[in-house]
């Protein structure tokens, strides 16, 4: 679950579903598969968005899908995302992202990229779903690339400028370049953290 501004997503390892503050439970899974992973909110221009990653078995290619708080018609990035955390900048989606076998990715996508419907399978655009989001004003792009080792899951969060990633028990920022990647701290034996942000504040929990 998480909370952002009285937004609450909720749900995963199937259909995803959102509360807003005046209460009202929607269904927000884009994908036809019904099977998505709770991502998060992130706010255009004070309007709420949705972040969710997938995996589609009939293809084998995982996904992040990003749009507008109950709207079906989503921007897809190809991307094999085991955490997710998106934020907004000058009228684009910076995307920090991480499979399962260490490698962690920040790319950018216009928010204006072209946006396609994936709830029903036989739509316009559906039946080839892209692999990355097309749009006049240019498609995903790739910031940078790290590979932090094979059997190591870290977690992203965006917080005041910098991106921070957890791994396994340490703490590390850096630019979304990905170039000046510093301890923050070590939290000594511990594992499995998780990042998140809520009302402004970084919080980090690990066992």
């Amino acid at each position: 679950m998480k909370v952002d501004k009285g937004y609450i997503t909720y749900g995963g390892y199937g259909p995803v579903h959102g509360i807003n503050p005046q209460g009202q439970d929607i269904d927000l899974t884009v994908s036809h598969w019904r099977w998505e992973g709770v991502g998060g909110v992130v706010f255009v221009n004070n309007q709420p968005w949705v972040y969710t990653s997938s995996w589609d078995n009939s293809n084998n290619k995982g996904y992040i899908f990003i749009r507008p708080w109950g709207d079906k018609n989503s921007i897809v990035i190809e991307a094999a995302a085991v955490s997710v955390h998106v934020v907004y900048v000058n009228n684009e989606f910076v995307v920090a992202f991480n499979d399962d076998r260490g490698q962690l990715k920040v790319v950018k996508v216009p928010a204006n990229a072209q946006r396609v419907d994936l709830t029903n399978p036989q739509a316009p655009n559906a039946n080839n779903r892209p692999t990355s989001p097309t749009s006049p004003a240019g498609s995903a792009s790739i910031i940078a690339t790290k590979n932090l080792g094979n059997g190591i899951i870290p977690d992203v969060a965006f917080y005041q400028g910098k991106l921070y990633i957890a791994v396994d028990n340490k703490l590390y920022s850096s630019s979304y370049d990905l170039s000046d990647v510093t301890l923050v701290k070590d939290f000594g034996d511990s594992g499995f953290p998780r990042l998140t942000v809520h009302n402004n504040v970084l919080w980090m929990a690990y066992r």
